[in-house]
């Protein structure tokens, strides 16, 4: 809301509770961020939503967000996957929801066949792990595969910001945490997602 208030979208994370409700939560396991241990998935909603945030407040539902949410803001949704959860599946219920919501979203992911279920009536996106995590061969395969495929646009690590520059599609970068990265993706003509930047710095561009 301190985004929302300072006229800003934002981009958050998605991943299912056990019952496959879209919780608002970006780590796979809870304990860095509540005094609850263990997987997310193992949780229903309802416990999830009864856990306390270790900064004040609860894990909020994707429903929930999307009611508050400001309709004239745009809204960044990645999808986690990981464990046992069916990609496509969870893309299409989040979908479903991004659907009802009558102001700007788009949606991305990592797991390719989550972005392949996404439909075309949301802006979808494919994020690409970096290249040092991922080794060049394949990620250059996967940037390959991402230009030649129907994504609106391809989202990198900022590390891997030069990659982006003349790429057919629009390319986003994160998470940028300093003036200079932000600079960087400036001159390249890139979109940013930031994080522990002062909020004022952000909006005056």
């Amino acid at each position: 809301m301190a985004a929302a208030n300072a006229g800003l979208g934002i981009e958050m994370d998605v991943r299912p509770a056990g019952d496959g409700t879209p919780v608002c939560f970006h780590d796979k396991t809870l304990d860095r961020m509540t005094a609850v241990s263990g997987p997310v998935s193992a949780k229903s909603a309802a416990d999830l939503q009864a856990t306390k945030l270790m900064g004040g407040g609860h894990i909020p539902l994707f429903s929930e967000l999307l009611e508050i949410w400001p309709h004239d803001l745009p809204i960044l949704v990645e999808m986690k996957i990981d464990g046992v959860t069916d990609p496509a599946e969870f893309a299409k219920s989040v979908a479903s929801m991004v659907d009802q919501f009558s102001g700007k979203a788009a949606m991305m992911s990592f797991h390719e066949a989550a972005v392949e279920a996404i439909p075309g009536t949301i802006m979808q996106g494919q994020l690409i792990a970096a290249r040092s995590a991922m080794g060049c061969d394949e990620f250059e395969a996967k940037l390959k595969r991402a230009v030649n495929s129907p994504v609106d646009y391809i989202a990198l690590n900022i590390d891997d910001a030069e990659a982006g520059r003349d790429l057919p599609k629009p390319v986003v970068c994160w998470t940028v945490k300093q003036e200079k990265q932000r600079a960087i993706l400036q001159d390249l003509g890139i979109a940013e997602i930031f994080e522990h930047l002062p909020i004022p710095l952000a909006a005056d561009r």
